[in-house]
């Protein structure tokens, strides 16, 4: 998975708010990697106990970066991320 719909799914899971994203990078070094992580591994980052680690895995099979943009861009919206060019600084 690539980074930019790494932080796409992550921004749409439930229990899972930029506080949490921001740690589990720290930890993880990547949202790709958050992506891939195991129980445990999640657990890891400050912050996050099992409710949060389970809520993660649970949700990233479900969700679907693409399907979420082409939704977005039906209604004439575009997602940004931190990794978009225009994302404001």
């Amino acid at each position: 998975m690539n980074e930019r719909n790494a932080l796409i799914l992550l921004n749409m899971m439930e229990r899972v708010g930029p506080v949490c994203v921001r740690g589990l990078i720290s930890h993880l070094g990547s949202a790709a990697a958050i992506m891939e992580a195991d129980e445990s591994t999640l657990m890891g980052a400050k912050g996050v106990g099992v409710e949060i680690a389970r809520a993660i895995i649970s949700q990233r099979d479900v969700l679907d970066a693409d399907t979420e943009c082409a939704r977005a861009e039906a209604l004439g919206a575009r997602i940004l991320t931190a990794l978009d060019p225009e994302y404001p600084a």
